[in-house]
Formats: C-alpha cells, sequence, structure tokens
C-alpha cells in the first residue's frame, strides 16, 4: 500500500487540491476574460473555481495513469477511491472556508465543478484510456467558455463558467457523478 501511495504521488496530489482550493477560493468571484461566440458581449469571463478542479482533474490523471503495464494487484479501486477523495477534500475545504467568511458561491462552484470534472475524467477513462481521461474535461471547459453564455446568462449545460448556485446548475455534475460512478464500478467489477 504504500509502495501504491508513494508511485501515485498521493501526499503531492493531495496537497495540490488542499492548496488549489485554498487559492480558488481566496480569490472569489475573480475570472478570466475569455472570447464568447454566443450571447451578447465578445467577451465573457471564466471564474477562477472553474479552472482550479480542471488543474486538479488533469493531476488526478496523470497520479493514475499506468503506461500499459498490467497491475499485480488490483489498484482500480484504490484509484476510485483516491478520486473520491479529491472530491471530499474539496468539499470538507468549501464548508470549512465558507465557515471562516469566504465567499459561498465561489466555493460551491469549487465543490460542483470538482464533482463535474473528475467524473469526466471517470467516465472518460475507459473510453480513451488512462493517459488522455482528462482531455475530454478540457474541451469541455472551452466549449461551454465559448458558446455557453445566452442572451441573459450561462446555459445550464454550462454550469463550469458560473458560480451560480442555482439548483438546475448542479444538475450536470449530478450527471457526471452518476455516469462516472457507472463507468468506475463497472470497471471494477469487469477486473474481478
Amino acid at each position: 500500500m504504500r509502495w501504491w501511495i508513494r508511485v501515485h504521488r498521493v501526499p503531492l496530489l493531495l496537497g495540490a487540491v488542499l492548496v488549489s482550493s485554498l487559492v480558488s477560493i481566496g480569490l472569489g468571484p475573480v475570472a478570466l476574460i475569455f472570447p464568447s461566440l454566443a450571447g451578447g458581449a465578445p467577451f465573457g469571463t471564466i471564474p477562477v473555481t472553474a479552472i482550479a478542479p480542471l488543474a486538479v482533474s488533469i493531476m488526478l490523471s496523470s497520479c493514475v495513469h499506468r503506461p500499459g503495464v498490467p497491475a499485480v494487484r488490483q489498484v482500480e479501486v484504490l484509484e476510485v477511491g483516491l478520486a473520491v477523495l479529491m472530491i471530499v477534500l474539496t468539499a470538507g475545504t468549501a464548508v470549512a472556508a465558507t465557515a471562516l467568511g469566504a465567499d459561498q458561491s465561489s466555493a460551491a462552484a469549487l465543490f460542483r465543478n470538482s464533482i463535474t470534472f473528475v467524473g469526466t475524467t471517470l467516465v472518460a477513462r475507459p473510453l480513451i484510456g488512462s493517459r488522455h481521461q482528462a482531455i475530454p474535461g478540457v474541451v469541455w471547459l472551452l466549449l461551454t467558455a465559448v458558446f455557453g453564455r445566452t442572451g441573459d446568462g450561462v446555459a445550464v449545460w454550462a454550469s463550469v463558467v458560473t458560480t451560480n448556485t442555482a439548483p438546475e446548475y448542479w444538475l450536470v455534475s449530478a450527471v457526471c457523478l452518476a455516469l462516472g460512478s457507472i463507468a468506475a464500478a463497472h470497471r471494477i467489477a469487469s477486473r474481478r
């Protein structure tokens, strides 16, 4: 077990999750300007809370990547457990930061986007492999940033580019979590 933790750089990954979550929540509503091809304005914004979870899912992908070597032991459960631990750590950080007075909508968006991008990673892994499993999240962020704005706000499918905490913006995260859970369970069951 210690060997698996060391090889997969688990302490580094969890530290990166904690630091990126704290920095993201600390920046609050700070956003980056991005071109927009939908909606009324030529430019839109992407909150930092949208980018930090994507960076974390990319780090997860690089840490659990195994280059074609079959594992002697069953490690799929550990890898899925690591993804769940990342989401739990992000949730704990968001709750603690909110209790200390941080912007509640930024903390909630960080948690929601973490679920979305980790779920996307879990869905993509059996389809395109562990090496490229973070690419769909990057493509999705770019598509939502460019095309996800409507005249009066952000489309529901583009929830990763907003800090709005309305219930409909959690729908995509719930779907990603459900599909990711199904894909992970199927992968674990097929290895037994």
